[in-house]
């Protein structure tokens, strides 16, 4: 009896063991996950030199004119966060580093706490600029006014009029191609599967901070996924927001998109793997608040409450009407297909009210060269909208 009850304590303690294993190896896998997507986002860092009243008058200025610098109040967020004063030295900041000047003295007298937040206002608000490093340097008087400032630069621009003709280059086509759309969202998702489709994550990539590495360079981070997008919805004209915070509690960068009168969140890092994933597209803030947070300034832009353009797609096998996960996967673009999506796509059907409650279909098959594509494919897919949250979706975010 004794020897069969040893028996039996050796076999739970085996299965315990392996569920043990089990249990950590998930838990390990999960961090592993959790890990390559964020603290990829870096700080800015500052150094200040204290210098006499005496060397004051010593120091160089670049002279650059700024009176003719503007701000699209529209899309410069940070900007309208900003004091007046601040408002000014950001158009200072903004016009020497447009012409690639390093080092000029502030018209205003701000201190390195001010100078610090309008540098991070420009950063934030002008991925047009993806020649600034997120790096600085100041001279400043014993009486804290900031008395010279120097902007540093990553190594485009080093040769900066062919950096610019490559980022126009790419950045052109994609907004061609997405001008093919009819409207807002389609354009939105577009943008959204070509920036995925193009890249890979590379956390070791020199310029993986800046909207030409996802650009150009098709290897980025999710600063470099959150400022690509933002540019190229703004030169669609479709206002999309830079944000920063946290995720999974270390450093992360993501965007706001307004379509209509509405906010939504959207994190193309996240949505970036083996498959592309729609789990973190068009999201309202409480559902973001479990894996998401806003920090400093990005906590006084737009609150994200609106529903009428949340990703909703449901594949069904019509050969046997049925909900089917093997469907799914053969169905589901991966990474590595060719990057020029067509109308075609027509695996997302949105139904949508304005905010006057006029009734717009945002589904591409009321356009007539998008209708006979999709009439084309009905054998294949049958799409259904509802108000639950898409089982597909979830099932491709999970593999991610």
């Amino acid at each position: 009896m004794k020897k069969f009850l040893r028996i039996i304590f050796l076999i739970i303690l085996i299965i315990f063991g392996i569920y043990l294993y089990n249990n950590t190896s998930v838990t390990n896998n999960i961090k592993m996950l959790a890990s390559k997507y964020t603290n990829d986002l870096k700080d800015f860092i500052s150094s200040g030199k204290l210098i006499s009243d005496n060397d004051l008058s010593k120091l160089k200025d670049s002279n650059i004119d700024y009176s003719t610098y503007s701000v699209n109040s529209e899309t410069s967020p940070y900007y309208e966060m900003l004091s007046d004063k601040e408002k000014d030295l950001y158009k200072q900041i903004y016009a020497n580093a447009d012409n690639l000047k390093r080092t000029f003295i502030p018209r205003q007298s701000v201190t390195k706490d001010e100078l610090e937040e309008t540098i991070i206002a420009v950063y934030n608000d002008s991925p047009e600029l993806f020649w600034i490093d997120t790096s600085y340097s100041y001279k400043y008087l014993i009486s804290g006014k900031i008395a010279q400032v120097t902007l540093n630069y990553n190594s485009t621009a080093n040769d900066i009029d062919s950096s610019k003709y490559l980022f126009n280059q790419a950045t052109n086509k994609i907004i061609s191609q997405a001008n093919s759309y009819s409207n807002n969202y389609e354009k939105e998702k577009f943008v959204h599967d070509y920036i995925l489709e193009k890249n890979v994550y590379d956390i070791d990539n020199e310029l993986n901070q800046s909207a030409y590495s996802a650009i150009v360079n098709g290897k980025t981070v999710c600063a470099g996924y959150s400022r690509a997008f933002q540019y190229i919805m703004n030169k669609l004209n479709i206002t999309t927001y830079y944000v920063t915070g946290t995720s999974q509690g270390e450093n992360h960068a993501w965007n706001i998109i307004k379509l209509g009168n509405g906010y939504y969140n959207i994190d193309l890092t996240w949505d970036d793997g083996k498959i592309i994933t729609y789990k973190y597209f068009n999201k309202t803030d409480s559902e973001f608040s479990s894996t998401h947070e806003r920090s400093e300034k990005s906590l006084n832009l737009p609150s994200c409450n609106a529903t009428i353009y949340k990703y909703k797609k449901t594949y069904i096998n019509n050969s046997t009407n049925t909900y089917d996960e093997k469907y799914i996967k053969n169905h589901t673009k991966r990474k590595n297909t060719q990057v020029i999506i067509s109308n075609d796509d027509n695996t997302n059907n949105i139904e949508s009210k304005d905010e006057n409650n006029a009734e717009t279909n945002v589904n591409s098959s009321k356009d007539n060269n998008t209708k006979n594509q999709i009439d084309n494919n009905t054998n294949n897919e049958n799409i259904e909208n509802d108000n639950t949250e898409d089982q597909a979706s979830e099932k491709d975010a999970n593999n991610n």
